[in-house]
């Protein structure tokens, strides 16, 4: 009789680790969108400077 638990558990446990690791992947892309985006505003400045000189 536990055996169906313990199926049920496993499943859920399968799940849950497989949408975690989607999560983070999607947490630690978007870090990585913003900090590309801030390096790009930077050098475009500086080419900006550069220029004006």
């Amino acid at each position: 009789m536990n055996h169906p638990k313990q199926k049920n558990r496993l499943i859920t446990l399968v799940l849950a680790m497989v949408l975690g690791i989607f999560g983070v992947d999607r947490c630690y892309l978007g870090k990585w969108e913003r900090l590309r985006e801030k390096c790009t505003e930077r050098i475009l400045l500086q080419q900006q400077k550069y220029e004006a000189l």
